[in-house]
């Protein structure tokens, strides 16, 4: 999925919010901005765009 930010909320697929968790599956990995990450990542809005938080 390919979250972005529209008026004042986060799209993620089908749900909407203004922060978003995400946890891979089977210590899978997670691809952000061209680098790949493992955990969980917080994914927030900020004023200039998405911020995510490792």
């Amino acid at each position: 999925y390919y979250a972005k930010s529209l008026s004042g909320i986060i799209l993620l697929n089908k749900w909407r919010s203004n922060l978003f968790w995400i946890e891979p599956t089977n210590k899978g990995f997670i691809y952000i901005n061209g680098r790949w990450y493992q955990g969980r990542m917080l994914i927030v809005l900020e004023e200039k765009g998405l911020t995510a938080i490792n």
